[in-house]
């Protein structure tokens, strides 16, 4: 299943209300709260509902959780065979280089049934050279790693719900990963570049619901780091520091299809070559729309989110009177309260399938 590469592209600025626009920001603020409520039903001991109930609750969002609960077993059984692996060699005194090539091949079969193989490819150099007779004098180390993997899922299945719930998974995924480190004694210097990227497709029944999984990332870390003697810390060079992420993930079912993306960008301090700065977002895209999100919804647990409409700014939700709280399927909120820009909007939740929106003092009932 392909995902999409999000972008927000709108309005920054806080949002105006009016008549005009009020029963569409409240339609957005309860399709991403819903969205982002019902994560808590796909991470390891819930039913994906959202999944299959309604459009609006198709985000990818969840999906990263569901490919965290059907890896995690997995992954587990993983680490233990690769316990009986070659070691990476020990440091090499003088002048030296070694290379281990080395492929891995395994099968792990599922609690319930099916199986999952994973085949490693991979290549690790050890350099070490020395030498103080040398102008200038010599004394450095270099590591390199690269390994591709290949991953088949083979009616793999796995529980979730406590041994409950049966997840039956098949389809595939690579991932190819790269690491380089250069240490130089004499001057005190690190270089290191570290990168990763991968990608998934599957196809999923988890219960009686059935639907297909996309994702992707990415990641990028570089930098170059040397000796400061007056402070007594390693100082990282801006002009070389990198550190980018990307996730993307997608979800389809009958009901729908939804997609998430998410970015992290980091660069160094300006004041403190010590540290770094980050900067991430959050990307949700909901019935076709996509919208910029930051913050938190959980059910029965408090609802603090910014969400960012492309026509009209940011508008901020919070619970109000009392949390909303998910119906026991997951398809609406069934109580509770939310709150938009301090009550300029309030949306009550009396019932699993309806909504009253107050605005300027007038309510009207929304589906859900």
């Amino acid at each position: 299943m392909s995902v999409k590469d999000l972008e927000y592209t709108g309005l920054e600025t806080a949002a105006t209300i009016d008549a005009d626009n009020y029963l569409e920001i409240a339609a957005a603020a309860h399709g991403v709260t819903l969205g982002l409520m019902t994560e808590d039903y796909i991470g390891y001991y819930g039913t994906p509902y959202a999944a299959s109930v309604s459009g609006s609750t198709v985000t990818a969002k969840q999906a990263s959780q569901v490919f965290d609960a059907l890896q995690k077993d997995l992954l587990q059984k993983l680490a233990e065979q690769e316990g009986s692996q070659t070691e990476a060699p020990s440091a090499v005194l003088s002048t030296s280089t070694q290379t281990d090539d080395y492929q891995y091949e395994y099968t792990v079969e599922g609690e319930c049934g099916g199986s999952v193989s994973m085949v490693s490819d991979g290549e690790y150099t050890y350099s070490y050279s020395e030498d103080e007779d040398a102008t200038p004098e010599i004394d450095t180390r270099l590591e390199t790693e690269g390994e591709d993997v290949e991953i088949s899922y083979n009616d793999y299945c796995v529980y979730l719900d406590d041994d409950v719930t049966e997840v039956v998974v098949n389809g595939s995924g690579e991932i190819e990963y790269n690491y380089l480190e250069e240490r130089d004694y004499v001057a005190d210097t690190y270089h290191v570049e570290n990168g990763y990227e991968g990608i998934s497709s599957v196809d999923a029944v988890i219960g009686e619901a059935s639907f297909s999984l996309g994702m992707t990332y990415q990641y990028e870390y570089m930098y170059d780091s040397a000796y400061d003697s007056d402070s007594g810390n390693y100082l990282y060079d801006p002009d070389t520091y990198v550190r980018e992420r990307k996730s993307n993930y997608a979800v389809s079912s009958p009901a729908g299809t939804g997609y998430y993306t998410y970015t992290e960008s980091c660069s160094v301090d300006e004041a403190d070559y010590t540290s770094t700065n980050c900067e991430d977002a959050e990307l949700l895209e909901v019935d076709g729309v996509t919208y910029k999100i930051d913050g938190y919804a959980e059910n029965d647990d408090g609802v603090n989110i910014d969400i960012y409409l492309a026509d009209y700014g940011y508008v901020s939700v919070d619970d109000g009177t009392s949390y909303p709280v998910l119906c026991a399927d997951g398809s609406g909120i069934e109580s509770g309260q939310l709150t938009i820009n301090s009550g300029e909007i309030t949306i009550d939740y009396s019932s699993c399938t309806s909504a009253t929106v107050t605005y300027d003092g007038v309510g009207e009932i929304i589906e859900q």
